[in-house]
């Protein structure tokens, strides 16, 4: 929409309707957002919902917002990344990150580098 700032659609673990996150991305992609963003929660993996989104789009960036790696390991989000990097024609950016689960951080707690260490700003 903008060529000077991109602007991006997010949405949170709140919504875990996969048809309704896929119509989401469709309709960023048809009003001109650069990117669309989704956080993981307790519905749907994201790796999975992104591959629907990247065969259903195709020009909008995805990411994912925040990913849990509390049971994922480094290899497991490489594969994750590198397939959604191939599926959506290197639209896809590998973002945020969080090695605690959230009900067990306590405040001014940080994710785990060993875990997370440059997962912030990856590209696949």
């Amino acid at each position: 929409m903008s060529s000077t700032r991109p602007l991006a659609v997010s949405l949170t673990p709140l919504e875990t309707r996969r048809e309704v996150v896929v119509h989401v991305a469709e309709h960023a992609e048809r009003l001109g957002y650069d990117a669309f963003f989704l956080a993981e929660g307790w519905g749907h993996d994201a790796g999975v919902l992104l591959a629907e989104v990247a065969t259903r789009t195709s020009r909008i960036q995805i990411g994912t917002g925040i990913v849990n790696t509390w049971g994922r390991s480094a290899a497991g989000l490489a594969m994750m990344a590198s397939s959604l990097a191939s599926v959506s024609g290197g639209r896809f950016t590998l973002k945020g990150c969080t090695a605690m689960p959230s009900g067990r951080r306590s405040p001014g707690s940080r994710p785990s580098p060993e875990k997370c260490d440059d997962c912030w700003t990856a590209n696949a």
